[in-house]
């Protein structure tokens, strides 16, 4: 009975194609609605849709990534206290850095085959950075950090039992407080 780095690595690997393959379908809708076949300006119309059709699936990407790891080490924190496995504070940044390595081997043969838009294609929830960066392929490397952060900063969250989500919510301190006899109910 252990929690298994390996399906928080490939939820993290799924995510990411999932949501570069939503934001090209929404890059799709938005274009055929707000771009003019007659326009002259059209590739950088069509450039400016994908740049802003990219972004929400970002965001979602990053909160995909985050609640993934916080459910994982909200696991991980009762295997640990009873005895199944030892504390591995740091499992959220090694499969991070794991989906991180993939995402700099498309840049690597981005690098190494200019022509090739792979990367962009692959990794579209990044897409607004790279119109930000001009497509300075060297500047791709700056996205890297963002999975591994999130996803270190969801489980050590997840560790804790520390859930972003009620912090921001109001929540009714009857509730709360019968909330809280459960999860001290829970502990011990």
């Amino acid at each position: 009975m252990t929690n298994k780095p390996s399906a928080l690595l490939r939820a993290m690997l799924l995510g990411i194609i999932t949501f570069s393959l939503m934001g090209l379908a929404i890059t799709l809708v938005c274009a055929s609605v707000f771009i003019n076949p007659e326009g002259e300006d059209t590739d950088s119309s069509l450039e400016a849709v994908m740049a802003a059709s990219s972004v929400l699936p970002s965001v979602l990407y990053m909160c995909y990534i985050y609640g993934s790891a916080w459910r994982f080490g909200a696991k991980d924190i009762n295997l640990v206290k009873y005895g199944h496995i030892t504390p591995r504070p740091l499992a959220g940044l090694r499969c991070g850095l794991w989906v991180s390595l993939v995402s700099a081997a498309f840049i690597l043969a981005a690098l190494v085959f200019p022509v090739s838009r792979a990367y962009e294609l692959t990794h579209f929830i990044y897409y607004w950075f790279f119109a930000l960066t001009g497509r300075r392929v060297y500047l791709y490397f700056l996205v890297l950090p963002a999975v591994p952060l999130c996803a270190h900063w969801g489980y050590c969250f997840g560790y804790k039992y520390i859930s972003i989500r009620q912090k921001l919510m109001y929540v009714d301190p009857h509730a709360q407080s019968e909330r809280k006899r459960a999860k001290d109910k829970r502990i011990r």
